[in-house]
């Protein structure tokens, strides 16, 4: 789930319980080719931290002369990585514990303490003996420093000095000391739905629409909460019961009929219904499965649709 301009949190974890860099030789290469690939495709990385085992990454989606989507760029990166890592090592089989994982994340509410976290993972989990912690995170270029490959500090930088007139390494540095362990559970609650940001957020964002698939779009660029006003009028539930614990059919007929349209025609992502809803991601797309398989429900659909045609919503 990624869009251009999209600001995004990669992780990538080692399987077997391999460390994924032994020593700053590992670490240099990945980062070179990282960097590499970044200016080939009109990706920029926006900081880094590589740990032992694991490697955090925040990325700026770019557009991209030959169009490579960060999820393309993630999966090259880490396959020449790998095999890098073989010959070095003479070992063969999994190197990664599956693929990254990424977020798209709220810049102007979560870029900056988003970073300030990568920056002090070092301190919680522990660097092997004899690397230079500081060397292996981009700390170094929000500093002053030279680090091993190119950091767009551009946006942190904007977001630092808003509003203030000291330098930025003494906002930089203030950041880093109110850094605290919030981030991580934050981090974990947006896991489920991909998304490092509030609602107002997956409003405002643009989302791309599936290739291939024509656009059933809500005329006058309508939004998703104008369907969920349409879904309330129609059931007439309340916005706290659609995002509620009950499960009733007065309030789980809304609740999915307003899932499968704003998948099916506002090509919404799974991850924005999923947080809006506060249900997992895994269990929207069930009930999107679950619908298209029956045709009975189409009734139910029909009863929204009918609704936001008496105004002229619907296209």
């Amino acid at each position: 789930m990624e869009f251009p301009g999209a600001c995004l949190y990669v992780t990538v974890r080692s399987g077997r319980g391999l460390a994924l860099f032994s020593n700053d030789k590992d670490r240099a290469h990945y980062l070179c080719t990282a960097g590499s690939m970044a200016v080939e495709t009109g990706h920029r990385l926006l900081a880094y931290c590589l740990l032992d085992r694991e490697i955090h990454l925040v990325i700026k989606s770019g557009t991209g002369g030959d169009g490579v989507t960060v999820s393309a760029f993630m999966k090259s990166l880490n396959q020449r990585f790998s095999r890098h890592w073989g010959r070095r090592h003479g070992s063969t089989g999994h190197l990664f514990a599956g693929r990254f994982r990424s977020l798209i994340v709220d810049e102007n509410r979560y870029l900056l303490p988003l970073v300030a976290y990568l920056h002090r993972l070092p301190e919680f989990f522990p660097f092997g003996e004899g690397v230079n912690v500081h060397s292996w995170t981009s700390d170094e270029a929000y500093r002053g420093g030279e680090v091993p490959v190119p950091v767009d500090t551009g946006p942190v930088r904007e977001l630092l000095l808003q509003g203030s007139e000291r330098p930025l390494s003494e906002c930089y540095q203030q950041l880093m000391e109110e850094a605290h362990g919030e981030m991580a559970l934050l981090l974990h609650e947006a896991g489920k739905s991909g998304v490092l940001g509030g609602k107002d957020f997956i409003e405002r964002e643009p989302v791309p629409f599936p290739e291939g698939r024509p656009a059933i779009r809500l005329s006058g660029g309508r939004t998703l909460n104008e369907l969920i006003e349409a879904v309330k009028g129609v059931y007439g539930v309340s916005e706290a019961e659609l995002i509620g614990r009950g499960r009733k059919d007065a309030v789980s007929i809304p609740r999915e009929v307003l899932s499968y349209l704003a998948v099916t025609e506002l090509r919404r992502p799974v991850g924005h219904v999923a947080l809006y809803l506060r249900r997992d991601q895994s269990l929207v797309s069930r009930i999107i499965r679950k619908m298209k398989r029956r045709p009975e429900w189409q009734a139910e659909v029909g009863r929204v649709r009918e609704f936001l045609a008496r105004d002229g919503t619907w296209s």
